[in-house]
């Protein structure tokens, strides 16, 4: 073991400032909300909210959620996916509004929360809620302040999806501190086409003002997903990704079994409407929060019939059984691992 005067005066340095880059963001997280009761918030070492124990030390029962980038095929009834697309639809929506302790201005698209021991009243909620009890389960969290953030992207399939983080938008907005879901998620509605979902392994850090500084560098590997209709991707919320329309792979999509038609045999939300949804990259996004509720979520979604009865088995929190086997190098698939070095 090296004695401390072997220890080169570099990494004694960034030691030091390590320590004090962890002391300044734990004032800034602690003095975020002036003039108000301070922000009450746990992080760990990684900048994640702190789930399982609460009384400083972990416990050999905690256990953290799964945070590894994975990807399940057929998670969704093919007879409820034309259905689901078209709520997708409807949830779809560009709002504006404030955030709610500075009223600070902001145009985004529509965010739906459902608590975690509340029960799903419309399908893309049950949907969301089974997502969010499959990657939370055997964790330790407070249900009164946990639970799924939802919305949906209907894009045409050319769109890029630009590069971003997931996170508490409002909170950064109004303190400048970065809080991100504990698991991210995609699940696709439409395989037609379209850009790959692309997740690179780069952690966003807590304080906004550093974000400019995390993009910098080069990317050596990245993970991608491509659309088919019921496959479900999951990931670390922290971690950077997108749609990039460069990465566009129509052989992947055509090879797709699921793919090309509903199982009616026409294309996804071909019914009553017209066929709307033709051409269009249909996702539900489900990111899982626990022991906090980001700002600017809606309670309620604009779907047309809530009371329609649910899909079988959504509830059963089953939908999320089988996970897809790793796809080999080089072949087009649902699911790859992309080396850029």
């Amino acid at each position: 073991m090296a004695r401390a005067h072997d220890i080169p005066p570099l990494s004694l340095y960034e030691a030091f400032r390590a320590r004090r880059q962890r002391r300044r963001r734990r004032r800034r997280i602690q003095s975020a909300r002036k003039g108000s009761a301070a922000l009450e918030v746990s992080l760990d070492e990684n900048g994640r909210i702190r789930v399982g124990s609460t009384t400083g030390g972990a416990s050999p029962r905690d256990v953290a959620p799964d945070y590894s980038t994975r990807v399940w095929r057929s998670v969704l009834p093919a007879a409820a996916i034309p259905r689901l697309a078209e709520d997708c639809a409807s949830a779809y929506l560009k709002v504006k509004t404030t955030t709610r302790n500075r009223g600070i201005e902001y145009e985004t698209n529509a965010t739906y929360w459902i608590g975690a021991s509340r029960a799903p009243r419309t399908a893309l909620e049950a949907v969301a809620l089974d997502i969010f009890r499959h990657h939370s389960r055997g964790v330790r969290f407070d249900a009164s302040s946990s639970g799924a953030e939802w919305w949906t992207q209907v894009v045409d399939e050319e769109l890029d999806i630009p590069f971003h983080w997931d996170r508490d938008y409002e909170l950064q907005k109004e303190e400048g501190v970065c809080l991100h879901p504990h698991v991210a998620s995609v699940t696709y509605l439409t395989g037609l086409g379209g850009a790959p979902t692309l997740v690179l392994p780069v952690a966003s850090p807590v304080l906004a003002a550093d974000l400019p500084a995390a993009c910098a560098g080069r990317v050596r590997s990245a993970s991608a997903c491509h659309p088919a209709a019921g496959f479900h991707l999951s990931f670390d919320g922290r971690l950077l990704h997108g749609a990039p329309a460069a990465l566009v792979d129509t052989a992947a999509a055509a090879a797709s079994p699921a793919a090309a038609a509903s199982p009616a045999g026409g294309p996804v939300g071909g019914g009553k409407s017209g066929g709307r949804l033709e051409g269009k990259r249909v996702t539900l996004l489900v990111n899982v929060w626990l022991n906090w509720k980001p700002g600017g979520a809606l309670l309620d979604s604009p779907l047309a019939d809530p009371r329609a009865p649910l899909p079988p088995h959504l509830s059963r929190g089953a939908s999320l059984a089988s996970e897809a086997p790793p796809s080999p190098r080089g072949r087009a698939s649902a699911g790859r691992r992309l080396d850029t070095s």
